[in-house]
């Protein structure tokens, strides 16, 4: 062996791989569905990091829709500059505002900028990646929040989100 053996079951497969080769086995059976040698275990890897949350509109918590009686004051900082922006929606990693034309101008995806939220008495200031960029708006992760592949959002980010979560779910059950 070319390594320390290291073993994973997803479902019912059994992935182990030796440093040199990787081996799918069937969890249950324990006959070899396929083995992977070096090159191939690149490619694989290469595929693999290609698909994982690569389209920017991908998410992994769910958007709120920001009504107009709802009023989330947001600006961005690129440089120096603080721009108020309009909030369309957010959730616990990130936005998408309606930008003036200087700032959306000014966008460039995967630039970093700073996102400072007010909604009542929540607060939120934190970092943001801008995802996409499409004529005045823009699409912002906040990549702070996401921790070893799982959500942990600020507190008060967390408050503020619930707290438009249950306005729309209010606003969405009076109309229907």
């Amino acid at each position: 062996m070319a390594g320390e053996l290291k073993e994973l079951a997803i479902g019912p497969n059994l992935f182990r791989f030796d440093g040199r080769e990787l081996q799918i086995r069937d969890a249950f059976g324990q006959h070899i569905v396929c083995w992977l040698n070096p090159e191939e275990v690149q490619q694989l890897t290469k595929y693999l990091d290609s698909v994982k949350y690569s389209d920017g509109n991908q998410r992994r918590s769910f958007r709120t829709p920001v009504d107009s009686g709802i009023a989330i004051e947001t600006s961005l900082q690129i440089g120096n500059q603080w721009t108020p922006v309009e909030t369309l929606n957010i959730s616990l990693t990130g936005i998408l505002v309606t930008a003036p034309p200087e700032l959306a101008e000014q966008c460039v995806v995967d630039g970093v900028l700073r996102v400072r939220m007010t909604f009542e008495n929540y607060q939120y200031e934190g970092a943001g990646l801008i995802r996409r960029c499409e004529a005045d708006r823009i699409g912002i992760l906040f990549p702070d929040v996401i921790k070893s592949d799982h959500v942990v959002a600020p507190q008060q980010l967390s408050n503020m989100v619930m707290e438009v979560q249950r306005r729309w779910v209010q606003s969405r059950s009076r109309t229907s």
